[in-house]
C-alpha cells in the first residue's frame, strides 16, 4: 500500500515542519450549530475556515455543533473520547478537553513530544503513540506521561492495545510487539507484515496491516491471516454484530464485516460505491453505524443496507470520528 505509506510521511514531515505553531494556552469556549442539512461551505461563511474542525452530535447525526474554537492553529489527525474529555492528537502535540462543559476549552499537554500520531484507550487512562519516540500513558490523577517503549525495538508504532488481562500489544513497522509487564520488555509475536491496527472483542485479537487481516485466539502470541489483501487494511471497528474491516484493494477502499470473531468476512455491498471510491473511518453509535467517506460523514440504521449523508464534505476531507455514550465527535483533519 505505497500510496499510504507516501501520505504517512508526507503528513509527519509536515508535522515536524508545523510544530512551532501552538501558543499551547487554555482558549474560551464557544461553539456554532448547523443542522443536517448545512454544509461546511455555509459554515464557512460565517467562521473562519481554521476553526472547522471538530464537530459532535448528541441526536444520532441529525444536527452537529461546532467545538473548534481556540484550534486556529492545531493540526489535528486524530481524535478520541475517553474518561470524560476528548482528546485530539497533533502535528502540534496533544490536546484535550472536557466533556461536560456545553461548549469547549482546549487544553494542551507539555510534556509529550510535539508530534502526536494517535490516541487509544486504557484501563488506566489513555495510550498515545508518537511515530518513532514510541508509547506513552497518563499516571491516573496527574499530568504525567510516561514512556512505556524504552525497551521497544521498534519505536515506529502505528497502533496499541491493553488486553483484558492487562497485556499490552503494539503494532508498527516490524509487525506486533507484546509485554505482560506493562512495558518493562516487549518480545516480537508476528514479523510478517506493518500492523496499523488492533482491537479485541469477546477475547479474541484481531489486527490490520498491509497484507490483510489477522486473528488471535491466545492472547497474541500467535496469529493467524483471516483475510488476504495485499493493499491492506486501513481500519478495524466494532460493529453492532461483530466486527468491521476497511481494505484496500489497489483501486477502492471496501467494507467487509464479520459476526464470528473475525473466522469469516462479508462484503458490504452498498450503493455508495459508485461515486465515493475512498473511505477512512466507521463508528456504531446505538443502533447507528457511521462512515466516513470522500464525500462526508454517512449514517445506516438497517446495518449497512442503505446509507444517508448526514455531514456532508465540501473538500473531499476523510473525516475522523469518536463515540462518548451517544454522542459521536468528527474530526476534520489537516492536510489535503
Amino acid at each position: 500500500m505505497q500510496f499510504f505509506l507516501l501520505a504517512f510521511w508526507i503528513v509527519t514531515q509536515t508535522m515536524v515542519a508545523n510544530a512551532g505553531h501552538d501558543n499551547g494556552s487554555t482558549v474560551a469556549c464557544n461553539s456554532t450549530a448547523i443542522s443536517e442539512n448545512d454544509s461546511l461551505k455555509t459554515l464557512n461563511k460565517n467562521i473562519p475556515d481554521a476553526v472547522n474542525k471538530v464537530f459532535r452530535s448528541t441526536d444520532g447525526g441529525e444536527n452537529w455543533q461546532n467545538i473548534s474554537a481556540g484550534l486556529e492553529y492545531v493540526q489535528p489527525a486524530q481524535i478520541f473520547t475517553a474518561d470524560g474529555e476528548v482528546f485530539l492528537s497533533s502535528f502540534n502535540g496533544l490536546y484535550f478537553s472536557h466533556l461536560g462543559c456545553s461548549a469547549t476549552n482546549w487544553e494542551n499537554e507539555f510534556t509529550l513530544p510535539e508530534v502526536i500520531t494517535g490516541i487509544f484507550p486504557g484501563k488506566n487512562g489513555p495510550y498515545v503513540t508518537s511515530y518513532g519516540s514510541g508509547v506513552f500513558q497518563k499516571l491516573p490523577g496527574s499530568g504525567i506521561w510516561r514512556t512505556l517503549s524504552t525497551n521497544l525495538n521498534d519505536k515506529r508504532v502505528y497502533t496499541i492495545l491493553e488486553t483484558q488481562t492487562g497485556d499490552l500489544l503494539v503494532g508498527g513497522d516490524k509487525g506486533i510487539y507484546k509485554s505482560t509487564d506493562f512495558g518493562k520488555s516487549w518480545k516480537l509475536v508476528f514479523d510478517q507484515f506493518h500492523v496499523w491496527s488492533l482491537l479485541t472483542l469477546d477475547g479474541e485479537l484481531i489486527a490490520g496491516g498491509s497484507k490483510g487481516v489477522l486473528r488471535s485466539t491466545d492472547g497474541g502470541e500467535h496469529w493467524d491471516c483471516t483475510m488476504q489483501e495485499d493493499g491492506g487494511v486501513v481500519k478495524t471497528g466494532r460493529t453492532e454484530n461483530g466486527i468491521g474491516v476497511i481494505t484496500y484493494d489497489g483501486t477502492q477502499e471496501n467494507l467487509y464485516t464479520s459476526s464470528d470473531g473475525g473466522k469469516t468476512w462479508n462484503y458490504v455491498d452498498d450503493s455508495l460505491s459508485s461515486w465515493v471510491q475512498f473511505m477512512d473511518d466507521l463508528e456504531q453509535v446505538g443502533s447507528n453505524l457511521f462512515w466516513s467517506r470522500e464525500a462526508g460523514i454517512f449514517r445506516s440504521s438497517d446495518k449497512g443496507q442503505t446509507w444517508k449523508l448526514v455531514f456532508p464534505s465540501t473538500d473531499n476531507r476523510q473525516y475522523k470520528m469518536s463515540v462518548s455514550d451517544q454522542t459521536i465527535f468528527v474530526l476534520r483533519p489537516s492536510g489535503c
